[in-house]
């Protein structure tokens, strides 16, 4: 993962960016494609996702989760108003995990809303898209920093839907 992109200050995250998805063939994997998820930022693109896998696990992922991403919000309200994958994290290393009903709500949501879950057997990293407040966003944080960006999720599910 490229570590180029600009770190999120909180709340201030206001312009809309689009997100994409590259293939190209793979040589060495003939039923298999480079997939690079791309933030355009003023017309440069930014990698964030880079792996060798199957459209079809993405396809197959957003169509089930389509609804979700456009329309859940995170389970879990704070009054943090950050990314979501700061929410994430802010949940899971302030919440009591005896709490079985929020813990499982939160999973279900990291399920249908995290990229990992759209390559599974791939290491990829907490990447997290969906409805964050009344914006879309993708959002990325580990020990490295975060990163947050809004998007139009309606254009990312299209040309998800027409990869081939």
């Amino acid at each position: 993962m490229q570590s180029n992109l600009r770190e999120y200050d909180l709340g201030q995250v206001n312009e809309m960016y689009k997100i994409k998805i590259n293939t190209r063939a793979s040589i060495q994997w003939p039923l298999l494609k480079f997939i690079e998820w791309v933030i355009v930022d003023n017309h440069q693109e930014k990698i964030i996702v880079s792996i060798v896998g199957d459209t079809n696990e993405i396809k197959e992922w957003i169509h089930t989760n389509q609804e979700k991403i456009l329309n859940e919000q995170l389970p879990f309200n704070t009054k943090l108003q950050g990314s979501i994958a700061e929410t994430i994290d802010f949940f899971y290393k302030n919440i009591n995990l005896n709490e079985d009903k929020l813990v499982d709500a939160m999973f279900e949501y990291r399920l249908s809303h995290g990229i990992r879950f759209a390559h599974r057997g791939t290491d990829t990293p907490q990447i997290y898209i969906g409805k964050n407040n009344n914006y879309h966003e993708v959002s990325c944080l580990n020990e490295k920093g975060g990163w947050s960006y809004n998007f139009n999720a309606n254009d990312l599910i299209e040309s998800i839907l027409d990869l081939e």
